[in-house]
Formats: C-alpha cells, sequence, structure tokens
C-alpha cells in the first residue's frame, strides 16, 4: 500500500455541458484521492459538484472524496495532503487549471517571456 505522501491527488472540476461521466470514468483509476471544486469563471457555469461526487461513486470510486467551493482551497489542502513526495494533478477544466496555475506563476511572467511561433 502507498504511503499517503507518495499518493496521487487530483484536484477536478468541469464545465456543466461537458461529459462529466466518461471524463471521470477516464481520470478515476490513476487517482487516489479526489477533490472536486468549480473554477470561478463567471462566463461559463462549473458542473455541480455534488453531480460529479455521484458520478464518481456510481462509477465505483472508493476511496477518499471531498467537495472544495473554492478551487484555491481545494489546492491548498491538496498541496498538504500530498506532502513533498506526492502528486497535485488539475485537471478537467483548462478554466480551472489556468486559475489554480496563477498560485506559481503568474500572467504578468506569461505575458513578458513568451516566445512568437
Amino acid at each position: 500500500m502507498k504511503k499517503i505522501s507518495e499518493k496521487k491527488i487530483i484536484i477536478f472540476g468541469m464545465a456543466q455541458d461537458k461529459d462529466l461521466e466518461n471524463s471521470l470514468k477516464a481520470i478515476l483509476p490513476q487517482a487516489d484521492i479526489l477533490f472536486l471544486t468549480r473554477f470561478l469563471n463567471p462566463y461559463r457555469k462549473s458542473a455541480d459538484l455534488r453531480l460529479l461526487a455521484a458520478l464518481a461513486k456510481k462509477s465505483g470510486f472508493k476511496k477518499e472524496l471531498r467537495i472544495f467551493l473554492d478551487p484555491r482551497q481545494a489546492l491548498t489542502a491538496a498541496l498538504k495532503k500530498a506532502g513533498p513526495r506526492g502528486s497535485v494533478i488539475i485537471c478537467g477544466s483548462f478554466f480551472l487549471a489556468g486559475e489554480l496555475r496563477k498560485n506559481w506563476i503568474s500572467e504578468e511572467f506569461i505575458l513578458k517571456n513568451r516566445r512568437p511561433f
């Protein structure tokens, strides 16, 4: 059995109009722990977190599952739980990944250092 510090924690959030069930089925086998959250884009609606939890359970996910309304809280909790040897994977939505990316790399840095194609 894996030690808690070596576990893969997946932070997952998606838009409500996407294929939620099949997307979850694809990532659940990779997750030791699943954190469900939403993105905070005012122009797109995130999937209902209770629905995502129900779909994960319906797909047979019996491991630890937590719901976070605030994606930054999900990230903070995931990083703490992962420790120095674990992995945190953010997936499901570019909106979610982009929002949480700001914790490492600012938009200003990206724009300043981008290269032309």
